[in-house]
């Protein structure tokens, strides 16, 4: 609430339950839409608001919503964004969101053996699981040029961010840990 960058649309407690949720109408767009930002500016904005905002649940709130696809994420012209659709939102524990930023620090730093380590501390690795094939693969899909090419051409997307990293599930024994 005190980041006007960041809509949430407002509860209808009196209308909600343990299984329903009503909430307000919520303006905005399908981020990947056509004309969804008035200029390349806004979707620059919309993409640092983005980042911010999730950093923000995380660290700050200890919430992660597992869940955000361009119909939970909705755009606005100048760039704000918005949030619907919260079904899937865990709360995560402090030693979690500490090991999340060390994380981030260490995809920052290209570090991926200790990124598998966090891996391994956040439940994504099965107990006992070599990480050293994990830190490899890490490297592979997100190493050197990987990363750039991704990014490249101002073509970034989280998609293909999420597309490499899912080549990993298939291959090391990665899970998505129980809430």
């Amino acid at each position: 609430s005190d980041d006007p960058s960041v809509q949430i649309p407002g509860v209808f407690e009196d209308l909600s339950g343990p299984r329903v949720l009503v909430m307000n109408w919520q303006e905005g767009v399908r981020c990947t839409a056509e004309g969804a930002f008035e200029s390349t500016e806004a979707k620059r904005i919309f993409l640092q608001n983005g980042v911010e905002s999730g950093l923000r649940q995380l660290l700050d709130f200890g919430l992660f919503h597992g869940d955000p696809h361009p119909g939970n994420v909705l755009a606005l012209p100048s760039g704000d964004i918005a949030y619907v659709d919260f079904g899937n939102v865990a709360e995560i524990s402090r030693a979690n969101q500490e090991s999340l930023i060390d994380a981030v620090v260490h995809v920052m730093n290209r570090d991926y053996d200790n990124l598998a380590e966090c891996l391994s501390d956040l439940g994504f690795l099965q107990p006992g699981s070599d990480v050293k094939p994990v830190a490899e693969g890490l490297q592979e899909v997100w190493g050197e040029g990987a990363l750039a090419e991704i990014a490249s051409a101002g073509n970034f997307s989280f998609r293909g961010l999420t597309r490499e990293f899912n080549k990993l599930l298939f291959k090391y024994p990665i899970r998505v840990p129980e809430r």
